[in-house]
């Protein structure tokens, strides 16, 4: 947590947030998560959050989204976002780990794919996924051209590197299995495990967490921006 000289905006004069908010900006991207997590209250923190990063959420999603899809759907996505963010005190920026000093960005860039390949579930003619598989079936790579069809794409560049991360290792198709029914059914650790002999909860989201921090490294959609 920040020392005292940064604390919740209420009941501060004008001047005081404009201080506060320069000591902010100062900040390291890993020590304004921090100081939000410890601090879900500090709307200065929140606000200096939001200026570095919000027109990379937006951008990464309109990315992600087929082409004609109106930035207003970005935006509204872009919400559901914060609201992962925010959900629980902060639970999900308390369990970041920022190893580098822009890892915030590839974070930031899977939540933002998972949001967004939510959304796309709900649009109508949802191509049909293959649950026990981890992928779309075959077939329904002819019925593809549809609004879509960008959820398919996006499927197949997600599984293209869990080919890659889970390569020669022993449980490559568990594995994939496992992220899927997580990453795209929302399924809790303690159903996944049931779904498999002899797995336990604890080995579900070690398969989860290793596979999360892999795909920060090679799922790339956008040119990311280092700057504040």
């Amino acid at each position: 947590m920040l020392e005292a000289s940064i604390n919740n905006s209420e009941g501060l004069s004008r001047s005081e947030e404009r201080i506060q908010s320069l000591v902010v900006r100062e900040l390291s991207h890993n020590k304004l998560v921090k100081e939000i997590a410890s601090n879900p209250g500090n709307q200065i923190a929140w606000m200096e959050f939001c200026r570095r990063y919000h027109t990379f959420i937006v951008e990464t999603i309109m990315k992600i989204l087929a082409k004609g899809k109106s930035h207003q759907l970005a935006e509204d996505i872009a919400q559901d976002v914060y609201q992962t963010l925010i959900n629980n005190n902060c639970k999900a920026l308390q369990g970041f780990i920022g190893k580098h000093e822009n890892s915030i960005y590839k974070w930031l860039q899977m939540i933002a794919v998972r949001q967004t390949i939510r959304q796309l579930k709900t649009q109508p003619q949802t191509i049909p996924f293959d649950a026990e598989n981890g992928a779309i079936e075959s077939a329904s790579l002819q019925s593809s051209q549809s609004q879509n069809s960008r959820l398919y794409e996006l499927i197949e560049e997600i599984n293209h590197c869990l080919n890659k991360i889970l390569k020669n290792t022993r449980h490559i198709e568990r594995d994939k299995k496992i992220f899927w029914l997580r990453f795209y059914y929302d399924k809790t650790p303690e159903e996944i495990a049931m779904r498999f002999d002899g797995l336990s909860v604890k080995r579900v989201w070690g398969v989860l967490t290793h596979l999360k921090k892999a795909l920060q490294n090679h799922f790339e959609i956008l040119p990311i921006s280092l700057k504040h």
